[in-house]
């Protein structure tokens, strides 16, 4: 009964209010429609029985917001709508946006009215409610795009009106959302409908503050992986754009940022279908890396081994882009050259740097780069001795003489002593040196990988750079194998620099023989 009588009141007060709200709705939002056609517009392509419920709900929230008109009552209303917002089915996504709407415009009237002495001075939350909004400004259907600029506006509104009581009247920069709208409403091109993003992104960035950004932003990057493939290119473009004016604010936070992206990825490894979202998204990501090179490639190089689809791909985007890619290689090339090796174990920081190396060594945007005297010579040097500090490694049960540590040799001897006082049968023997000899494959194993990166960027780097006579030199004298075995990894350096010089021709990069190399 109680619910009965607030839908009455509040439907009354909407008609009460109906002249305020069409001068509130001319400013912000859909010049001149009233609550009622927002409430009673359907699709008719959904199911009726859940676009009743929605109706019903949006009578009784707005007989909620009624009784308690603040915002956090507004704010917890608004939250309910999510789920319906990112539906799958389009006459969901209507619904939800229409009650949206309905409630964001019903509350301006609140603070217009001053009905409430005690509210916050900002809209809290404002970039998570965006993020969930923003998709569907290029969705698929006409009529949820309408909706989700209309909401938008209101929600800048609302946040304008909490910051400045005083100022009723909208700002230029959400007016300019009046003629956005028009656009987008009459634009046919889903293209053109997706560049018109970058001018929504321009009007954020000067309304939404700092704090509410790395809100909006951490939350957006999640829409890159809607059902919609319209919204979640759109939600690309809106990133782009966004980075592109505010990047440089989020130092503090761009790890968030990246392992968000990293997150959202992988998602995109089981999807065949995301190739053209996938290739927005590294954008954004290159976009990002260009306003803190230094802080991205350190956290690229902090993740864990083997490096997964996703990880290769970042640096893939980011070698691929001109504007960064000799930073790039520059990067990798110190970390090999400059970090310590351990003495036993993984280094995991120069297995990254030479992973990525073997991994941009397959894109023909760095063909150029790589055959030029400034990076031939040096990338090819840094290879072979990279070949040495991953061959040359010592494994845990060798010191540097290649001997077992006095550590082993006592607990040998211990065993020994342990043998003569108590009798063993010969088996036991026999599984214990395989059990010692089992710890040796496996530390084996970790070095071979890391030589057999090394091998595999080697061969890439040669195709790069069109070194296809010693290409095939190498692989028809199984010089390779020789690479493999630290016994014969001088041998195979000398095979490698007597097969380079006898293959270039004199007038080739950087001057002849093996000149560039001995340097």
């Amino acid at each position: 009964c109680k619910v009965s009588s607030s839908v009455s009141v509040s439907q009354s007060q909407s008609q009460s209010d109906n002249g305020d709200d069409k001068n509130d709705v001319g400013d912000v939002g859909d010049d001149g429609d009233d609550d009622a056609k927002v409430s009673t517009s359907t699709t008719t392509d959904g199911n009726e029985a859940t676009e009743t419920l929605l109706q019903c709900m949006q009578d009784v929230m707005i007989a909620l917001l009624e009784t308690q008109p603040n915002v956090e009552s507004l704010t917890q209303l608004i939250f309910k709508l999510e789920f319906w917002i990112v539906s799958k089915k389009s006459n969901e996504r209507i619904c939800a946006l229409e009650s949206y709407k309905l409630l964001t415009k019903r509350f301006i009237g609140i603070l217009r009215k001053k009905q409430e002495q005690q509210q916050p001075h900002q809209l809290k939350k404002l970039g998570h409610y965006l993020a969930t909004i923003i998709p569907r400004v290029t969705d698929s259907h006409n009529r949820v795009r309408e909706l989700a600029l209309e909401t938008i506006q209101m929600l800048l509104f609302i946040d304008q009106l909490l910051r400045n009581p005083g100022h009723e009247r909208p700002s230029d920069e959400l007016r300019l959302l009046n003629s956005l709208k028009k656009e987008m409403s009459a634009e046919k091109v889903m293209d053109v409908r997706l560049m018109k993003m970058y001018h929504l992104s321009e009007i954020l960035c000067k309304l939404v503050s700092a704090d509410e950004m790395k809100t909006l932003l951490m939350n957006l990057i999640r829409g890159v992986n809607d059902d919609d493939e319209q919204s979640a290119l759109g939600t690309c473009k809106a990133l782009q754009g966004i980075l592109q004016e505010r990047a440089v604010e989020t130092e503090q936070y761009v790890d968030r940022l990246l392992d968000i992206n990293l997150i959202e990825l992988r998602k995109f490894m089981k999807d065949e279908q995301g190739a053209i979202v996938l290739k927005q998204q590294l954008i954004s990501i290159c976009i990002l890396t260009r306003a803190h090179f230094d802080a991205v490639l350190a956290i690229l190089h902090e993740q864990k081994l083997p490096l997964d689809d996703a990880a290769l791909l970042v640096f893939r985007a980011l070698a691929a882009d001109h504007k960064i890619q000799k930073r790039v290689l520059d990067y990798e090339l110190n970390v090999i050259n400059t970090s310590p090796i351990q003495d036993m174990g993984v280094t995991r920081n120069v297995c990254i740097a030479t992973k990525a190396l073997q991994t941009m060594f397959t894109l023909s945007e760095l063909q150029k780069l790589c055959s030029s005297d400034a990076y031939y010579y040096q990338l090819l040097a840094t290879l072979l001795t990279r070949m040495g500090t991953a061959a040359l490694k010592k494994t845990k049960q060798q010191d540097g003489s290649g001997h077992k540590k006095c550590d082993d040799d006592e607990k040998n001897k211990h065993k020994e002593d342990s043998k003569k006082s108590t009798p063993v049968k010969p088996s036991s023997s026999s599984s214990s040196s395989s059990s010692s000899s089992a710890a040796s494959p496996a530390a084996k194993a970790k070095v071979s990988t890391a030589v057999s990166d090394v091998i595999t960027a080697l061969k890439y780097f040669l195709q790069i750079t069109e070194e296809k006579l010693l290409l095939t030199n190498m692989n028809e004298d199984g010089a390779w194998k020789k690479f493999e075995r630290t016994e014969n990894y001088e041998y195979g350096v000398a095979e490698f620099v007597d097969k380079w010089a006898s293959s270039r021709p004199q007038n080739s990069a950087g001057g002849s023989g093996g000149c560039g190399v001995a340097t």
